[in-house]
């Protein structure tokens, strides 16, 4: 029996037969990859409040918080002063331990590389501080409406570089962010070394609420929603407009593309 060659017109036939098939597989691959990422995230912002509340347990009902540039940010503090409450890789940058774990993070993010600055690769937390500001303003603004509708849970740590929450202390826990898909977005790199370039996406290791439109908010990575997670424990999913309207506001974060944008 003689072999049959398929011809060219054949041949384009299966290839084209082919493209339409990836064609039409290719945005459910994409969908299935975007909800995984979403549901790692989530995973990991609820272990991350679990081990909190572990730690405040046993540490008076209080958990960390990162400060500002320049003071521990969360991931370190629990690392140095706490291990055993996340599971942290200890690294040293020259005499400087740093404290990382793909858990700290969304696994969404670009994946960072290991620097001195680890700690802006963690997911964010409520800020303790916002520069040149009273001790009372920087905490919450609104002339007491932060403190009518969520408490004054703030605590003074024994250094500059440690500050908590104190859980019971918090009103409307369910509407307070402890944790949640934090982003750092700059128009351009900084002189002191600080910020993205253009369109990177790199977790900030806080978040501020409210009192700053600055860059340091709410990343919307997942299909233009951010994941959070409160201080009851439970984790969430928030839109640009819930940010901007919820009990505890956000005004400001990147968006899918790690470009800065107010809410």
């Amino acid at each position: 029996m003689k072999k049959r060659n398929f011809t060219l017109v054949e041949l384009v036939v299966v290839l084209v037969i082919f493209a339409v098939f990836a064609a039409v597989l290719n945005p459910a691959v994409n969908t299935k990859r975007v909800k995984a990422l979403d549901t790692a995230c989530r995973n990991n912002l609820k272990q991350c409040a679990l081990a909190a509340h572990t730690y405040a347990d046993s540490y008076g009902d209080t958990v960390v918080v990162s400060g500002g540039r320049g003071f521990y940010h969360w991931a370190n503090f629990y690392g140095t002063k706490a291990p055993g409450f996340f599971k942290l890789d200890k690294y040293m940058v020259g005499n400087a331990p740093q404290y990382w774990s793909s858990i700290v993070s969304c696994p969404a993010a670009v994946a960072p590389a290991r620097d001195a600055q680890m700690g802006s690769h963690t997911y964010g937390m409520v800020n303790f501080r916002a520069y040149g500001a009273s001790a009372k303003v920087r905490r919450w603004k609104g002339n007491g409406y932060y403190d009518a509708a969520l408490g004054d849970p703030w605590r003074s740590g024994k250094t500059a570089a440690e500050a908590y929450l104190k859980l019971t202390a918090i009103k409307n826990a369910s509407e307070f962010i402890l944790y949640a898909d934090s982003a750092w977005a700059a128009k351009s790199k900084k002189a002191d070394g600080y910020g993205p370039y253009p369109g990177q996406d790199v977790n900030a290791f806080y978040i501020h609420a409210d009192w700053s439109n600055s860059s340091f908010g709410i990343a919307l990575r997942h299909e233009n929603r951010s994941n959070i997670a409160m201080a009851d424990g439970h984790v969430t999913s928030r839109s640009k407009a819930d940010h901007k309207d919820a009990l505890m506001h956000i005004h400001s974060g990147v968006d899918g593309n790690g470009v800065y944008t107010g809410f």
